[in-house]
C-alpha cells in the first residue's frame, strides 16, 4: 500500500496543501515535484548524463519546462496560491530565455524559433535526436 492521501489534491478540497517542493532535477527525475505526493515506482529515477554543452541546455531546457508545467497544473487547482503563481512565472521566463538561447546557439526546437534563420522550417535540418550529437 502506498502512503499518498490522494485528497490533499482534490479540485474539491480548497484548502491550500502543505507542499515541499524539489529542485526542478530532482523532479525531474522523479517526474515530480511535489515531495509530499511522491512515491517512486520500483524505487527509481532516470539519470541524464549530457556529453556536451547543447545537451545541457537541453536537459535544463526540459527540467525547468517540466517544473513550470507541473506548477501550472497545480495551479488549475489552486489559482489564488501567490507564492506557487510567483514561481511558476519565474521558471516560465527561465524556460523561455533557454529556449532562446538554445535556438539561437544551435537550432530551432519550436516552430516559433524559426525566428533566428533566414530560411523557414530549418529546424529539419538540424540533428534528430538518434543522430548522437
Amino acid at each position: 500500500m502506498n502512503n499518498i492521501n490522494y485528497n490533499t489534491m482534490s479540485p474539491f478540497n480548497l484548502e491550500k496543501p502543505d507542499t515541499d517542493l524539489t529542485s526542478p532535477e530532482v523532479g525531474f527525475k522523479r517526474g515530480n515535484i511535489f515531495e509530499n505526493l511522491y512515491s517512486p515506482y520500483k524505487k527509481s529515477t532516470y539519470n541524464f548524463s549530457p556529453e556536451n554543452e547543447r545537451e545541457k541546455l537541453m536537459l535544463e531546457i526540459m527540467e525547468t519546462c517540466f517544473y513550470a508545467h507541473e506548477l501550472n497544473l497545480y495551479l488549475d487547482n489552486y489559482p489564488n496560491d501567490t507564492d506557487k503563481l510567483s514561481l511558476f512565472m519565474q521558471y516560465n521566463d527561465l524556460s523561455n530565455k533557454l529556449i532562446e538561447e538554445y535556438e539561437r546557439k544551435y537550432s530551432p526546437i519550436l516552430l516559433s524559433g524559426n525566428r533566428f534563420n533566414s530560411i523557414p522550417w530549418t529546424w529539419v535540418e538540424s540533428p534528430w535526436p538518434w543522430e548522437g550529437v
